[in-house]
Protein backbone atom coordinates (compact mmCIF):
# COMPACT_ATOMS: atom_id res chain seq x y z
CA UNK A 1 0.00 0.00 0.00
CA UNK A 2 2.23 2.75 -1.35
CA UNK A 3 2.22 6.48 -0.80
CA UNK A 4 0.93 7.61 -4.21
CA UNK A 5 1.36 11.31 -3.34
CA UNK A 6 -2.33 12.19 -3.59
CA UNK A 7 -3.49 8.85 -2.14
CA UNK A 8 -1.92 8.18 1.23
CA UNK A 9 -1.85 4.74 2.88
CA UNK A 10 -3.67 4.56 6.21
CA UNK A 11 -4.61 1.90 8.72
CA UNK A 12 -7.49 -0.37 7.68
CA UNK A 13 -7.34 0.57 3.97
CA UNK A 14 -7.68 -3.15 3.15
CA UNK A 15 -5.13 -3.04 0.34
CA UNK A 16 -5.48 -6.24 -1.68
CA UNK A 17 -9.08 -6.99 -0.69
CA UNK A 18 -9.69 -7.74 -4.38
CA UNK A 19 -7.34 -8.70 -7.21
CA UNK A 20 -7.74 -9.25 -10.96
CA UNK A 21 -5.28 -9.94 -13.75
CA UNK A 22 -5.58 -9.02 -17.42
CA UNK A 23 -3.48 -7.68 -20.28
CA UNK A 24 -4.90 -4.17 -20.26
CA UNK A 25 -2.36 -2.74 -22.74
CA UNK A 26 -2.04 -5.78 -25.02
CA UNK A 27 1.74 -6.12 -24.75
CA UNK A 28 1.67 -9.85 -23.98
CA UNK A 29 2.36 -9.50 -20.23
CA UNK A 30 -0.49 -9.64 -17.75
CA UNK A 31 -1.11 -6.65 -15.50
CA UNK A 32 -2.38 -6.62 -11.90
CA UNK A 33 -5.35 -4.62 -10.60
CA UNK A 34 -5.64 -4.25 -6.82
CA UNK A 35 -8.68 -3.06 -4.90
CA UNK A 36 -8.33 -0.84 -1.81
CA UNK A 37 -12.02 -0.49 -0.78
CA UNK A 38 -11.45 1.24 2.57
CA UNK A 39 -9.11 3.93 1.24
CA UNK A 40 -10.28 7.44 2.11
CA UNK A 41 -9.56 8.85 -1.34
CA UNK A 42 -7.86 11.99 -2.57
CA UNK A 43 -5.72 13.72 0.06
CA UNK A 44 -7.39 16.93 1.24
CA UNK A 45 -10.79 15.71 0.10
CA UNK A 46 -11.00 12.50 2.13
CA UNK A 47 -14.22 10.56 2.61
CA UNK A 48 -14.33 7.54 4.89
CA UNK A 49 -14.01 4.26 2.99
CA UNK A 50 -14.64 5.75 -0.45
CA UNK A 51 -12.20 3.25 -2.00
CA UNK A 52 -9.82 3.19 -4.96
CA UNK A 53 -8.14 0.61 -7.20
CA UNK A 54 -4.66 0.69 -8.71
CA UNK A 55 -3.13 -1.02 -11.74
CA UNK A 56 0.48 -2.17 -11.95
CA UNK A 57 1.63 -3.23 -15.42
CA UNK A 58 3.55 -6.35 -16.33
CA UNK A 59 6.70 -6.18 -18.42
CA UNK A 60 7.52 -9.00 -20.85
CA UNK A 61 10.46 -11.00 -19.54
CA UNK A 62 10.77 -9.29 -16.15
CA UNK A 63 7.38 -9.34 -14.35
CA UNK A 64 5.48 -6.52 -12.70
CA UNK A 65 7.05 -3.08 -13.12
CA UNK A 66 8.81 -1.50 -10.16
CA UNK A 67 8.33 2.00 -8.83
CA UNK A 68 5.05 3.62 -7.86
CA UNK A 69 1.92 2.40 -9.59
CA UNK A 70 0.90 5.30 -11.82
CA UNK A 71 -2.70 4.27 -12.55
CA UNK A 72 -5.35 5.01 -9.91
CA UNK A 73 -9.01 4.27 -10.59
CA UNK A 74 -11.92 5.61 -8.57
CA UNK A 75 -15.63 6.23 -8.72
CA UNK A 76 -16.35 9.53 -10.41
CA UNK A 77 -20.11 9.93 -9.98
CA UNK A 78 -21.03 11.77 -6.76
CA UNK A 79 -18.62 9.92 -4.45
CA UNK A 80 -19.77 9.42 -0.87
CA UNK A 81 -18.35 7.90 2.28
CA UNK A 82 -18.76 4.13 2.52
CA UNK A 83 -18.84 3.63 -1.28
CA UNK A 84 -16.23 0.83 -1.01
CA UNK A 85 -15.00 1.23 -4.60
CA UNK A 86 -12.72 -1.70 -5.40
CA UNK A 87 -14.52 -4.30 -3.26
CA UNK A 88 -14.60 -6.66 -6.27
CA UNK A 89 -12.68 -6.75 -9.56
CA UNK A 90 -13.02 -8.81 -12.74
CA UNK A 91 -11.09 -8.62 -16.02
CA UNK A 92 -12.09 -9.67 -19.54
CA UNK A 93 -12.21 -8.36 -23.10
CA UNK A 94 -15.78 -7.08 -23.03
CA UNK A 95 -15.60 -5.22 -26.36
CA UNK A 96 -13.48 -7.75 -28.30
CA UNK A 97 -10.74 -5.32 -29.28
CA UNK A 98 -7.86 -7.49 -28.03
CA UNK A 99 -7.28 -5.47 -24.85
CA UNK A 100 -8.61 -6.74 -21.53
CA UNK A 101 -10.98 -4.45 -19.66
CA UNK A 102 -11.62 -4.11 -15.92
CA UNK A 103 -14.92 -4.18 -14.01
CA UNK A 104 -14.85 -2.58 -10.55
CA UNK A 105 -17.56 -3.08 -7.95
CA UNK A 106 -18.67 -0.21 -5.70
CA UNK A 107 -21.38 -1.81 -3.53
CA UNK A 108 -21.96 1.20 -1.26
CA UNK A 109 -22.46 3.76 -4.04
CA UNK A 110 -25.54 5.95 -4.12
CA UNK A 111 -27.44 7.81 -1.43
CA UNK A 112 -29.45 4.66 -0.71
CA UNK A 113 -26.41 2.34 -1.00
CA UNK A 114 -27.81 0.66 -4.11
CA UNK A 115 -24.36 -0.17 -5.47
CA UNK A 116 -22.72 0.38 -8.84
CA UNK A 117 -20.27 -1.37 -11.19
CA UNK A 118 -17.88 0.59 -13.40
CA UNK A 119 -16.17 -0.64 -16.59
CA UNK A 120 -12.71 0.68 -17.44
CA UNK A 121 -11.61 -0.27 -20.97
CA UNK A 122 -8.12 -1.32 -21.99
CA UNK A 123 -6.14 0.41 -24.75
CA UNK A 124 -2.66 0.22 -26.27
CA UNK A 125 -1.55 2.84 -23.74
CA UNK A 126 -3.13 1.04 -20.78
CA UNK A 127 -6.39 1.07 -18.87
CA UNK A 128 -8.61 4.13 -19.24
CA UNK A 129 -8.76 6.08 -15.98
CA UNK A 130 -12.35 7.20 -16.53
CA UNK A 131 -15.06 4.56 -16.60
CA UNK A 132 -16.58 4.03 -20.03
CA UNK A 133 -19.80 2.49 -18.69
CA UNK A 134 -21.48 2.13 -15.31
CA UNK A 135 -24.32 -0.04 -14.03
CA UNK A 136 -26.75 0.11 -11.14
CA UNK A 137 -28.56 -2.76 -9.48
CA UNK A 138 -31.53 -4.62 -10.89
CA UNK A 139 -34.65 -2.55 -10.12
CA UNK A 140 -36.54 -5.29 -8.27
CA UNK A 141 -34.14 -5.25 -5.32
CA UNK A 142 -34.10 -2.88 -2.36
CA UNK A 143 -31.13 -0.73 -1.28
CA UNK A 144 -28.17 -2.31 0.47
CA UNK A 145 -28.20 -5.31 -1.86
CA UNK A 146 -24.42 -5.54 -2.17
CA UNK A 147 -24.67 -5.00 -5.93
CA UNK A 148 -21.12 -5.22 -7.27
CA UNK A 149 -19.67 -6.89 -4.18
CA UNK A 150 -19.02 -10.06 -6.24
CA UNK A 151 -17.97 -10.10 -9.93
CA UNK A 152 -16.91 -12.76 -12.44
CA UNK A 153 -16.08 -12.55 -16.15
CA UNK A 154 -16.59 -15.31 -18.70
CA UNK A 155 -17.69 -16.00 -22.27
CA UNK A 156 -21.04 -17.62 -21.58
CA UNK A 157 -22.35 -17.55 -25.18
CA UNK A 158 -19.13 -18.49 -26.99
CA UNK A 159 -18.78 -15.38 -29.12
CA UNK A 160 -15.88 -12.93 -29.49
CA UNK A 161 -16.80 -10.98 -26.36
CA UNK A 162 -16.42 -11.62 -22.66
CA UNK A 163 -19.56 -11.27 -20.50
CA UNK A 164 -19.87 -10.10 -16.90
CA UNK A 165 -21.72 -11.64 -13.95
CA UNK A 166 -22.62 -9.15 -11.20
CA UNK A 167 -23.90 -10.53 -7.89
CA UNK A 168 -26.08 -8.79 -5.31
CA UNK A 169 -26.11 -11.39 -2.50
CA UNK A 170 -27.81 -9.17 0.07
CA UNK A 171 -30.68 -8.18 -2.18
CA UNK A 172 -34.04 -8.06 -0.42
CA UNK A 173 -37.42 -8.32 -2.13
CA UNK A 174 -41.09 -7.89 -1.35
CA UNK A 175 -42.92 -11.21 -1.19
CA UNK A 176 -46.64 -10.82 -1.83
CA UNK A 177 -47.33 -14.30 -0.42
CA UNK A 178 -46.16 -13.38 3.06
CA UNK A 179 -46.84 -9.64 2.69
CA UNK A 180 -43.33 -8.84 3.84
CA UNK A 181 -39.73 -8.31 2.81
CA UNK A 182 -37.42 -11.27 2.36
CA UNK A 183 -33.91 -10.09 3.30
CA UNK A 184 -30.60 -11.37 1.94
CA UNK A 185 -32.26 -13.36 -0.85
CA UNK A 186 -29.83 -12.36 -3.59
CA UNK A 187 -29.65 -12.45 -7.39
CA UNK A 188 -27.07 -12.28 -10.20
CA UNK A 189 -27.15 -10.00 -13.26
CA UNK A 190 -25.53 -11.19 -16.50
CA UNK A 191 -24.41 -8.48 -18.95
CA UNK A 192 -23.32 -9.59 -22.44
CA UNK A 193 -20.27 -8.13 -24.11
CA UNK A 194 -20.51 -6.48 -27.55
CA UNK A 195 -18.55 -4.23 -29.91
CA UNK A 196 -19.57 -1.28 -27.76
CA UNK A 197 -18.49 -3.08 -24.60
CA UNK A 198 -20.82 -3.52 -21.64
CA UNK A 199 -23.49 -0.95 -22.32
CA UNK A 200 -25.45 0.84 -19.59
CA UNK A 201 -28.74 -0.71 -18.55
CA UNK A 202 -30.57 2.47 -19.55
CA UNK A 203 -29.95 1.60 -23.21
CA UNK A 204 -32.83 -0.35 -24.81
CA UNK A 205 -30.39 -2.28 -26.99
CA UNK A 206 -28.50 -3.91 -24.12
CA UNK A 207 -28.63 -7.68 -23.71
CA UNK A 208 -28.77 -8.47 -20.00
CA UNK A 209 -30.83 -10.68 -17.73
CA UNK A 210 -31.18 -11.66 -14.10
CA UNK A 211 -30.59 -15.09 -12.57
CA UNK A 212 -32.60 -15.72 -9.43
CA UNK A 213 -34.69 -18.40 -7.75
CA UNK A 214 -37.97 -16.90 -8.93
CA UNK A 215 -37.26 -18.27 -12.40
CA UNK A 216 -39.26 -21.42 -13.09
CA UNK A 217 -36.28 -23.51 -14.25
CA UNK A 218 -33.94 -22.45 -11.43
CA UNK A 219 -34.02 -25.03 -8.60
CA UNK A 220 -35.64 -24.34 -5.22
CA UNK A 221 -37.20 -20.98 -4.41
CA UNK A 222 -36.08 -17.70 -2.79
CA UNK A 223 -35.85 -17.59 0.98
CA UNK A 224 -34.62 -14.99 3.43
CA UNK A 225 -30.94 -15.48 4.14
CA UNK A 226 -30.11 -17.53 1.03
CA UNK A 227 -27.52 -14.96 -0.17
CA UNK A 228 -27.74 -16.19 -3.75
CA UNK A 229 -24.55 -15.03 -5.50
CA UNK A 230 -22.36 -14.76 -2.39
CA UNK A 231 -19.56 -16.30 -4.49
CA UNK A 232 -19.10 -16.74 -8.25
CA UNK A 233 -16.68 -18.80 -10.34
CA UNK A 234 -16.36 -19.28 -14.10
CA UNK A 235 -14.99 -22.26 -16.03
CA UNK A 236 -15.79 -24.44 -19.03
CA UNK A 237 -16.75 -27.43 -16.89
CA UNK A 238 -18.00 -29.61 -19.76
CA UNK A 239 -15.42 -28.54 -22.36
CA UNK A 240 -17.88 -27.48 -25.08
CA UNK A 241 -16.85 -24.97 -27.76
CA UNK A 242 -17.96 -23.40 -31.02
CA UNK A 243 -16.04 -22.14 -34.05
CA UNK A 244 -16.57 -18.68 -35.51
CA UNK A 245 -14.42 -18.24 -38.61
CA UNK A 246 -10.95 -19.42 -37.69
CA UNK A 247 -11.46 -18.88 -33.97
CA UNK A 248 -12.68 -21.43 -31.42
CA UNK A 249 -14.49 -20.09 -28.36
CA UNK A 250 -15.43 -21.84 -25.13
CA UNK A 251 -18.94 -21.86 -23.74
CA UNK A 252 -18.06 -20.84 -20.20
CA UNK A 253 -20.26 -22.01 -17.33
CA UNK A 254 -21.11 -20.18 -14.10
CA UNK A 255 -21.02 -21.50 -10.53
CA UNK A 256 -23.17 -19.54 -8.08
CA UNK A 257 -22.72 -19.94 -4.32
CA UNK A 258 -25.87 -19.91 -2.15
CA UNK A 259 -24.40 -20.37 1.35
CA UNK A 260 -27.67 -19.77 3.21
CA UNK A 261 -29.75 -22.26 1.20
CA UNK A 262 -31.87 -24.25 3.69
CA UNK A 263 -29.44 -23.25 6.43
CA UNK A 264 -26.62 -25.42 5.05
CA UNK A 265 -25.69 -24.01 1.62
CA UNK A 266 -25.68 -25.07 -2.02
CA UNK A 267 -24.00 -24.36 -5.36
CA UNK A 268 -25.86 -23.82 -8.62
CA UNK A 269 -24.06 -24.55 -11.91
CA UNK A 270 -25.49 -22.98 -15.07
CA UNK A 271 -24.07 -24.18 -18.39
CA UNK A 272 -23.17 -21.85 -21.24
CA UNK A 273 -24.51 -22.14 -24.78
CA UNK A 274 -24.94 -20.09 -27.96
CA UNK A 275 -28.02 -18.60 -26.23
CA UNK A 276 -25.95 -17.73 -23.12
CA UNK A 277 -26.53 -19.46 -19.76
CA UNK A 278 -29.28 -22.07 -19.84
CA UNK A 279 -31.58 -22.05 -16.81
CA UNK A 280 -32.92 -25.51 -17.67
CA UNK A 281 -29.43 -26.99 -18.05
CA UNK A 282 -28.08 -26.88 -14.53
CA UNK A 283 -26.65 -28.80 -11.61
CA UNK A 284 -27.82 -27.98 -8.07
CA UNK A 285 -25.26 -29.39 -5.65
CA UNK A 286 -24.85 -29.63 -1.90
CA UNK A 287 -22.40 -31.25 0.47
CA UNK A 288 -24.27 -34.54 0.23
CA UNK A 289 -23.34 -34.76 -3.46
CA UNK A 290 -19.67 -34.99 -2.43
CA UNK A 291 -20.28 -37.56 0.28
CA UNK A 292 -20.36 -35.16 3.22
CA UNK A 293 -23.19 -34.76 5.71
CA UNK A 294 -24.54 -31.20 5.70
CA UNK A 295 -25.06 -29.50 9.04
CA UNK A 296 -26.76 -26.18 9.92
CA UNK A 297 -24.38 -23.26 9.57
CA UNK A 298 -21.95 -24.96 7.16
CA UNK A 299 -22.39 -22.17 4.56
CA UNK A 300 -21.45 -24.51 1.71
CA UNK A 301 -20.77 -22.34 -1.36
Amino acid sequence: NENLLFFVPEAVDNFGAALATGDFNGDGADDLATGIPYDNGLAGFELDNIGIAIVRYGVVGSGLETGLADTVLRGMTSPDAQDYFGTALAAGDFNGDGFDDLAVGEPGAGTDYHGEVHIFYGTASGIQVVAGHSFVQHPFLFSGSGFGSVLAAGNFNGDAFCDLAIAMPHGSVWDANVQGILVDVGAVMIVEGANEGLRPTESPAINYFSVNQWESQIPDFPEAGDQFGFALAVGNFNGDTQSIGNEVYDFDDLAIGIPGEDGVGAVLILYGSQWNLLFGSNAFLGEFDWGSLPEPGDYFG
